[in-house]
């Protein structure tokens, strides 16, 4: 029963995770890449409050349930070195790293490039002139915001792939 329900932590964690970031991503921001200026600095700094704490506890649910679930499958009983040469092993371990450097991916890049932009549209919001333009024209008179924005889409970019890769490397362990 206690290997079901953290199963169950950890699979609904990896879903809330992943899911947010794909749902962000291909629908939340391109429609508010959509809306005028002086409204897309207020929807993304409320959607960062809202969604930020959510999405450190997931990952940091499925990084702790993870392992905890690996050592009730008593998989590394034989160390460590012999459990990552197995089908599984590799599935958990390549799972394992995706998630790791995802956290450090937001850590690092996307958490301060999420600031910088949000600061960036909040003087878009202040001046009529540009916020009345759209993103393509506003980047062409705005070539630090521009270079912002792109930054965060190649990031999140990535964030998508190593989001994905992990979901792939975990149904390969859990078919092993």
């Amino acid at each position: 029963m206690t290997l079901t329900a953290i199963r169950f932590l950890h699979y609904t964690s990896g879903i809330a995770w992943v899911g947010a970031t794909l749902v962000l991503a291909l629908v939340v921001f391109p429609a508010i890449d959509r809306c005028p200026g002086t409204v897309r600095a207020p929807v993304m700094r409320a959607l960062a409050r809202r969604i930020a704490p959510w999405e450190t506890a997931a990952a940091t649910t499925v990084i702790v349930s993870g392992g905890v679930q690996a050592w009730l499958q008593h998989r590394l009983d034989g160390g460590l070195g012999p459990a990552l040469a197995t089908r599984w092993g590799m599935a958990i371990g390549t799972g394992a790293l995706c998630a790791v450097l995802l956290v450090a991916l937001g850590l690092s890049t996307l958490a301060p490039l999420a600031r910088r932009f949000s600061a960036l549209e909040d003087a878009v919001a202040l001046d009529p002139d540009r916020s009345a333009l759209g993103i393509r024209e506003l980047g062409r008179v705005d070539p630090v915001w521009w270079r912002t924005r792109q930054r965060l889409v190649v990031a999140t970019a990535a964030e998508i792939v190593l989001a994905l890769v992990a979901v792939l490397a975990m149904a390969v362990a859990r078919g092993s």
